[in-house]
């Protein structure tokens, strides 16, 4: 979610989607969105590691589950995220615990 790296070699910069939605959703909208709504992306960001279940994560999660379970709502907003990706939420599988 960083602009100044979505384009580089490490993500998007090496690949067709150089050019794509998600860069300059990144570029763009979403540092549109940190300065109309502070807070928000930070919850979205927590709510998409949550669903990889680390283990060594954990323990965090629990501590920040008010704040992943915000995140979550609002990746289920149809103006951001949910425009383009299907969570587990929205597929009827069970999230990691």
């Amino acid at each position: 979610m960083d602009p100044q790296r979505i384009a580089g070699p490490n993500y998007f910069g090496n690949t067709s989607h150089k050019d794509g939605d998600m860069v300059h959703f990144v570029s763009d909208d979403l540092q549109a969105w940190r300065k109309e709504k502070p807070g928000e992306v930070e919850k979205v960001i927590l709510a998409l590691s949550a669903e990889a279940g680390l283990p060594a994560q954990a323990e965090l999660d629990k501590q920040d589950r008010k704040q992943i379970a915000q995140g979550r709502k609002l990746i289920q907003d149809e103006e951001h995220c949910a425009q383009c990706h299907t969570f587990r939420a929205r597929e009827g599988i069970p999230r990691p615990t």
